[in-house]
């Protein structure tokens, strides 16, 4: 069995944390991968035979291919452990090739890092498991999105009837599934750091949106908002970075368009669905950024994309309604505490966070 492993070269130089000193990335490579990944064949281990031979990547990437020597039988394991210490989001995407059947693919994460590779599987097998791997793939990536989670707490302090949650999570489920399929068939690139950007603006203005409607004045946080971001700007242009130096005059001219609109919680309420929307379409190319990096199986692009995105609907309705609950018990339990004075403070420090991840992401 030869084994071909690749990983972005950025990845490698985490391992001198947990890696022994190696004279360079190549042999570090090496070695993390020979104590990581483990393959098996009627119940037995396999044995190494050649390792990690190097192999031609395009620019910043690593390739490795291993080669074990395995007993006959039918039932073959491979168990993958390698990043997950210094990065427990990470994502690999397997294809297996079985001269005997169909090319099989396989995700491993953090939580499921052993897989029977069923060399008798045929294409219904393979079309379930496509469709089971990337909705738990979608459920995993939006609980481990903490931007994303912190952007959906921010749009539902502002109410939590029903009536209300459904438009703005309708809202934002249509926006992000657009730009997502878009994205993972490779019909739009979008600039990833623009994007990562976007979503640190688009958290701070929902806060900012909270905060106004409860009594602070609207217009006066447009203006200092839109002050930080056109500062924000010069730097980026400094930096050279041209792409998020205009898009950073975008948000401030935005900001300055419509922030001063959220004087009330009427006038939050009646424009936040079509709000969502438009986030929803930048928060769509951040879960794309998952699938652009792992893939989609060969010949099952829709089924596999159709069930990412049920994963992310069902961790984002799971956190929705966790968090509905949360809020519910705290206010019950603070003696006089009303609801606007718990908005106002979580929108503040969601404000804090957004901002920190704009400023960060454009000057990164």
């Amino acid at each position: 069995m030869e084994v071909t492993f690749t990983v972005g070269s950025r990845e490698v130089t985490r391992l001198p944390l947990i890696e022994s000193e190696a004279p360079n990335l190549d042999r570090l490579l090496s070695a993390h991968l020979l104590r990581t990944l483990q393959v098996s064949a009627a119940g037995q281990d396999c044995h190494v035979d050649s390792e990690g031979e190097v192999i031609a990547a395009e620019r910043g990437l690593m390739r490795k291919k291993i080669t074990y020597i395995c007993p006959e039988g039918d039932a073959y394991f491979i168990a993958v452990n390698s990043f997950f210490s210094v990065a427990s989001s990470h994502v690999h995407y397997a294809s297996v090739d079985i001269s005997s059947g169909q090319d099989q693919q396989y995700l491993f994460t953090s939580n499921r890092r052993v897989h029977d590779l069923n060399t008798g599987a045929g294409a219904s097998d393979n079309l379930g498991s496509a469709i089971l791997q990337y909705l738990e793939l979608g459920v995993f990536h939006i609980i481990a999105g903490i931007d994303h989670l912190a952007f959906l707490l921010a749009l539902i302090l502002m109410s939590r009837r029903l009536s209300y949650l459904v438009w703005i999570v309708s809202g934002f489920t249509l926006g992000h599934s657009i730009t997502l399929s878009l994205a993972a068939l490779g019909l739009v690139t979008p600039d990833i750091g623009v994007v990562e950007a976007l979503i640190g603006f688009s958290i701070a203005v929902v806060a900012i949106e909270n905060i106004a409607a409860t009594g602070s004045r609207a217009k006066q946080l447009s203006r200092l908002f839109s002050l930080l971001l056109l500062g924000l700007a010069g730097l980026s242009y400094l930096a050279g970075r041209s792409e998020v130096w205009l898009s950073l005059i975008g948000m401030a001219l935005f900001s300055l368009a419509y922030l001063p609109m959220a004087s009330d919680k009427d006038a939050a309420l009646a424009s936040r669905p079509l709000l969502t929307l438009i986030f929803g379409l930048v928060h769509g190319f951040g879960f794309a950024g998952v699938l652009s990096d792992v893939g989609l199986p060969d010949g099952m692009h829709l089924p596999a994309l159709a069930g990412f995105n049920i994963g992310v609907e069902i961790g984002q309705l799971l956190f929705v309604v966790f968090c509905c609950c949360l809020l519910r018990c705290v206010q019950l339990l603070g003696v006089g505490l009303r609801e606007f004075v718990l908005s106002r403070f979580i929108s503040s420090i969601l404000l804090g966070l957004g901002s920190y991840w704009l400023v960060i992401r454009s000057l990164a």
